[in-house]
């Protein structure tokens, strides 16, 4: 079965740190009980989007989409290498579009063996090291 792939919880407050407020039918809800805070994604709209109790979670591709329309990087995830016993690697390419033709704007993460863990790893150093 084909399922959509949200953020991670880690990726998802890094997201609202660096300004992310965009609305999205999934959202970690944080709530204490006796054994401490438990963390559960829903995936439906929260009642009261506005509650800070509420952390947005988009898909990965829709965190890719807002970190190109909000700070012009342009991800590229593409198959590294295929081989003949059908293992897939693939490879990341960031683009800063605002160093357009600069080496500078171009940054090239390591190989990943799902097409899912590097959008994430993409995200991710997006938020940690270019933000």
């Amino acid at each position: 079965m084909i399922t959509e792939d949200y953020v991670s919880f880690e990726i998802a407050k890094l997201l609202r740190e660096k300004g992310f407020n965009e609305p999205c039918f999934a959202y970690y809800d944080l709530f204490h009980d006796n054994a401490g805070v438990t963390l559960k994604l829903y995936k439906k709209f929260p009642r009261n989007p506005l509650n800070k109790q509420y952390l947005n979670v988009p898909t990965l591709q829709a965190a890719m989409k807002w970190l190109r329309k909000v700070y012009n990087f342009y991800v590229e995830v593409y198959i590294l290498k295929h081989n003949s016993n059908k293992t897939v690697e693939y490879c990341i390419t960031i683009e800063d579009l605002n160093f357009p033709g600069s080496n500078d704007g171009f940054h090239i993460i390591p190989s990943y063996e799902s097409y899912e863990g590097a959008c994430d790893a993409a995200i991710r150093y997006c938020l940690e090291n270019l933000i």
